[in-house]
């Protein structure tokens, strides 16, 4: 099964940034690896388009990824620990970085034009005399859709993953893809619904994470009304793989409309800490998978239970 479960989410990690015609892409290649009935929910959505990212130090390039979604020029040293500093807090033209990161890592997005950068390189923007750059951002807009499996009136058991990406995303989030996909056989799909859904990373709206839960919700609020449980899987496979029940977490995580569901919303996911160095960057590839058998266990442990 390993060999299966690697192979699928590599080909969801070559697909990335899975957004936009990309992120359909990844949803056939799903749908052509689950043979039981499914439900397609399609819906509209408006993500951002990177058109151009870039960062110059005393006239030498730095590599730099997209860290907003306004374009604009940046001509200061306004450095921004993104761990710390969440989503709404910098709407002015910043600099981002991830200390805990081995590369770029793109923690938060902002609301206004900002390029993140390897923390290696924050002592050169600190020491500089002169520093520009510019960021674009183009707004498309499209469809995306979420793939349900299972029992579409009245299940027990609720579990949702999201399939869309940034830069890599096998770690976030192909490989808990790959997994719920080829265990399907083993769920009981009579008591649980499974939700493979898209547009989970970015979109217009805000919160602009788990656009594509909301959309689910909206259309099927009734069936998390009923069911006992929920089960967010996310980032699996590197690290300590943790059962994180605890509201206030959750809900940092997990935005659903209504906060009532929180409660008994459990996330499935590897340790935040474990995941740091190599979030939302280039890293995240099938590299960054250490802990294979441990995510299977958890996954059986809380899906299959009698």
């Amino acid at each position: 099964m390993k060999d299966k479960v690697v192979e699928t989410a590599s080909k969801l990690a070559d697909l990335a940034p899975r957004r936009g015609g990309t992120e359909r892409k990844a949803a056939e290649l799903i749908k052509e690896n689950i043979s039981e009935e499914l439900v397609v929910q399609e819906y509209d959505v408006v993500y951002p388009e990177f058109k151009n990212s870039e960062l110059h130090v005393d006239g030498e390039k730095i590599e730099c990824l997209p860290g907003g979604f306004k374009s604009g020029e940046i001509n200061s040293k306004n450095l921004v620990n993104s761990v710390h500093n969440g989503q709404g807090e910098v709407s002015s033209p910043a600099i981002s970085f991830n200390p805990h990161a081995d590369g770029i890592s793109v923690t938060t997005f902002y609301d206004g034009p900002v390029v993140a950068i390897a923390p290696s390189d924050v002592s050169e923007v600190l020491e500089a005399e002169e520093v520009s750059g510019e960021l674009e951002v183009q707004w498309r807009s499209g469809k995306s859709r979420n793939i349900l499996v299972g029992n579409t009136d009245d299940p027990s058991q609720v579990v949702m993953t999201h399939y869309d990406s940034l830069w890599g995303g096998f770690i976030d989030n192909g490989f808990s893809v790959s997994l719920l996909v080829h265990l399907l056989e083993e769920i009981d799909l009579e008591s649980t619904l499974v939700v493979f859904a898209g547009s989970e990373e970015v979109s217009q709206e805000s919160p602009y994470h788990c656009y594509g839960y909301r959309r689910f919700e909206a259309e099927y609020s009734d069936l998390l009304e009923s069911a006992e449980s929920i089960k967010v899987v996310d980032s699996l496979g590197r690290g300590s793989q943790q059962v994180i029940e605890d509201p206030e977490i959750v809900e940092k995580a997990i935005v659903f409309s209504q906060n009532r569901f929180i409660e008994k919303t459990d996330l499935l996911a590897s340790s935040y800490g474990d995941v740091l160095d190599i979030y939302h960057s280039k890293l995240d590839k099938k590299e960054a998978l250490t802990h294979y058998e441990e995510a299977l266990e958890l996954l059986r442990e809380q899906l299959l239970k009698d």
